[in-house]
């Protein structure tokens, strides 16, 4: 007994367990040894070959498989069910009346559109036919005249002048005759764009109640369109008296006067220049009208009762209204 004990222990201690491992690799070994030799043609065993597996792999691998698809044959019933829905007709089955009237249909269409001449021709007449009929040129259309008014809208105005000057060198009845039908210049587009310059200036003003619309800051604001205002004046009456059309300058005299009257009178007279240059330009021009123009008797006791309500504007109306009264006397 006690030497089986014995036995036990030693069995038990590192060295020994370490000798028993090393024989049992040993033998290992040389089991594998005679297993290769005693195989044909030195082929390895499976076992060998493919390392076994734990349960707990198998189980893995087995998740991500997938089943295989079987294809089955086709039943009967499954067969006739797929035959009712073929479109397509084979070529031994008769064709039903409705696919007799889609099919014949486009033909007689075709038939009944053919002429004789397109029967009759050839296909070599055909393309002989087409060919000559590409080669022809396009008829060309005539264009249809422009109207004169739509010619002249295009031309500037020095072109519009250089024609009319070139048409009254031709012939002097034509000259005379082109001075005939001359209307008098059209004064209320000049009127216009000065009542549009007049609004800006009132546009300008401050709007609020406890500011003055007169004083220094107010001038300062509108300025700018005061200029505006006054080179504008200035160009058409430069232009009426260049044209020699005296009746037409007087008139628009008379009728630009009151859009001058209209502007602010501001608190400082310095700033006030402006309203002053523009009564002076139209006295002087109007003055230098009546002086050129041979108007009617009628005509002169008109302007001058027009001219004797715009006096107490300005100073500037007293030689003009002078001017006809010793042309009266």
């Amino acid at each position: 007994m006690d030497h089986i004990t014995q036995l036990n222990a030693e069995a038990t201690t590192p060295t020994t367990i370490r000798r028993t491992r090393g024989a049992l690799a040993d033998l290992s070994r040389q089991l594998i040894a005679v297993s290769l030799l005693t195989t044909p043609n030195n082929q390895m065993p499976s076992s060998m070959d493919t390392p076994t597996s734990s349960p707990e792999e198998m189980v893995i691998k087995l998740r991500g498989q997938k089943n295989p698809v079987t294809w089955s044959p086709l039943s009967l019933n499954e067969v006739r069910k797929l035959s009712h829905y073929e479109v397509t007709p084979t070529k031994d089955a008769t064709p039903t009346r409705v696919m007799l009237g889609l099919r014949c249909s486009p033909r007689k269409r075709l038939q009944l559109n053919e002429t004789g001449e397109t029967i009759s021709m050839s296909p070599p007449e055909k393309m002989r036919k087409l060919s000559s009929s590409s080669n022809r040129k396009p008829i060309k259309l005539e264009d249809d005249p422009v109207p004169l008014d739509l010619v002249l809208n295009g031309l500037s105005r020095s072109q519009l002048i250089s024609v009319i000057q070139n048409l009254a060198t031709i012939n002097e009845e034509v000259k005379q005759k082109l001075e005939s039908l001359l209307p008098e210049p059209d004064l209320q587009p000049m009127l216009d764009e000065l009542s549009y310059l007049k609004k800006n200036i009132f546009k300008s003003l401050p709007n609020c109640r406890l500011s003055s619309k007169t004083d220094s800051a107010a001038y300062n604001k509108t300025s700018v369109h005061l200029s505006a205002f006054k080179k504008r004046l200035l160009d058409y009456c430069k232009q009426l008296v260049e044209s020699r059309q005296w009746k037409s300058v007087v008139e628009f005299t008379l009728n630009a006067w009151n859009l001058v009257k209209a502007t602010p009178i501001w608190d400082n007279a310095q700033h006030n220049s402006v309203r002053k240059q523009c009564f002076k330009s139209l006295s002087t021009n109007c003055l230098k009208a009546l002086k050129s123009a041979d108007g009617e008797l009628e005509w002169r006791h008109e302007i001058k009762k027009r001219l004797e309500r715009l006096r107490g504007d300005s100073d500037d109306l007293d030689m003009c209204i002078a001017y006809l009264d010793t042309a009266d006397g």
